[in-house]
């Protein structure tokens, strides 16, 4: 078996940056952000953390800002 955990493509690259640069303004930071699934069918997974923990409306406000900028860039 072989491990594909450090496997990053250009598109989880792509978000990754987007999702740090988000995080950051709401003062939380990326512990992973991938792209799962096939074109038609893409599921995006951001998980992050801060000091002081990440409440609702932190994420909301992420997860507002980051769609977003996924929508803007025709990413997925």
């Amino acid at each position: 078996v072989s491990d594909t955990s450090s496997y990053s493509s250009p598109l989880d690259t792509r978000l990754r940056a987007l999702a740090d640069e988000v995080a950051a303004e709401a003062g939380l930071f990326v512990l992973e952000a991938v792209v799962r699934g096939r074109p038609g069918a893409r599921v995006v997974e951001v998980f992050v953390e801060s000091e002081a923990g990440a409440g609702a409306d932190d994420l909301a406000q992420m997860s507002r800002r980051l769609g977003f900028l996924l929508d803007t860039e025709d990413l997925i």
